[in-house]
């Protein structure tokens, strides 16, 4: 089975970032906003991205995977990229296999980052928030299984553009290109049997937990249940929907634990004015107000190592740099160039496609 990656940025720090239940390393770059947010998290080191199998470039599986079976993936792309140890990003479902990563490989985790995630997604005696899930899981499995493609997963993952024309197709699109519905359809199953809260007790390195209010596939008591049960937990509550890097992303706050000269450090990326709240009072703690600067600049790198003309900005491995970025310290990479296939079942294997 091969495993699409991407390497972009150049740093001590790694950030490995684990996609949701929708990923595609190519239509990430063409979407603006995408592409700006990964920007900045790359601009913080060296940011791995990847397709889980099922989804993006990535092989389709041959039958049913557990979520243990699934995070191997993980670990596969880690030690293609020879990361040792790494910041995992965890985004939505890729929040739990996170969670599960770092509880059996402690060693190989610096921190957590945790977005629109859950320890568990369906209901249970014991969970009351699954109610809310049970109706996603049961929306996303009739798309599934006779209208995938036509962009209606966006009332759930995007509900404040429903309305947009442009953005449903946009949907639409990704869904076509992104997962087919036979393989969305074993993912939902896997995903109704993920229960990772046995583990959060366990987990000893920095957590960062981003909610979003309007959150329909992750919504809020999901997040405060994680923040609650996780030792070292910060938990930060923003407006907007479950898609992390659409409206405004400026008024957004990623912290990122780094762990690298205290345990406790954490590098702030964009940050506006953002209320940050107790996840166990729901009262203010603190604000902040800031503002990002961008330089902007013609990129004209070669593969491999290098630096742009001008601002001296490291580009990714692999990458090749045309185009204008408002970023500092961060190219926008050549997404064709910069993509490898690896071979899980052969480590040491990998193909890396041509521009």
């Amino acid at each position: 089975m091969y495993i699409a990656y991407q390497v972009i940025g150049d740093g001590e720090l790694d950030i490995v970032a684990v996609p949701g239940l929708i990923s595609h390393l190519d239509l990430w770059w063409g979407e603006p906003t995408a592409a700006r947010f990964f920007r900045r998290l790359a601009s913080l080191g060296r940011l791995i991205m990847f397709d889980k199998r099922d989804t993006g470039l990535s092989d389709r599986a041959s039958s049913d995977a557990s979520l243990e079976q699934r995070m191997d993936d993980v670990q596969a792309v880690m030690r293609a990229c020879g990361s040792e140890k790494a910041v995992l990003f965890g985004y939505s479902e890729g929040g739990p296999m996170s969670i599960l990563f770092a509880a059996t490989y402690p060693e190989r985790v610096t921190s957590l980052i945790l977005v629109g995630s859950a320890a568990r997604w369906s209901f249970a005696p014991d969970y009351a928030c699954g109610r809310q899930s049970n109706e996603m899981l049961s929306a996303l499995d009739e798309l599934a299984a006779s209208r995938w493609g036509q962009g209606e997963s966006i009332e759930w993952y995007a509900p404040s553009l429903a309305d947009v024309p442009r953005a449903r197709q946009a949907f639409a699109h990704w869904e076509r290109l992104a997962v087919t519905p036979s393989a969305l359809q074993r993912m939902l199953r896997m995903i109704r049997a993920i229960d990772v809260r046995s583990v959060l007790a366990a987990i000893r390195v920095p957590a960062l937990v981003i909610q979003r209010q309007g959150d329909r596939v992750a919504p809020q008591c999901q997040g405060r249940y994680l923040a609650d049960h996780l030792p070292r937990a910060r938990y930060f509550e923003q407006p907007g929907d479950h898609v992390l890097w659409l409206g405004d992303t400026d008024a957004s706050t990623a912290l990122v634990p780094t762990g690298r000269s205290t345990a406790a450090q954490i590098v702030r990326v964009a940050t506006s004015t953002t209320i940050v709240k107790s996840a166990r009072t729901g009262t203010p703690e603190s604000s902040s107000t800031s503002t990002s600067i961008g330089v902007e600049s013609i990129c004209t790198c070669s593969p491999g190592r290098a630096a742009c003309v001008g601002v001296n900005m490291p580009c990714g491995r692999f990458a090749v740099c045309r185009r204008v970025t408002a970023e500092p310290n961060v190219c926008l990479p050549d997404a064709t160039a910069s993509i490898t296939l690896y071979n899980v079942d052969r480590p040491g294997s990998g193909t890396t496609p041509g521009p």
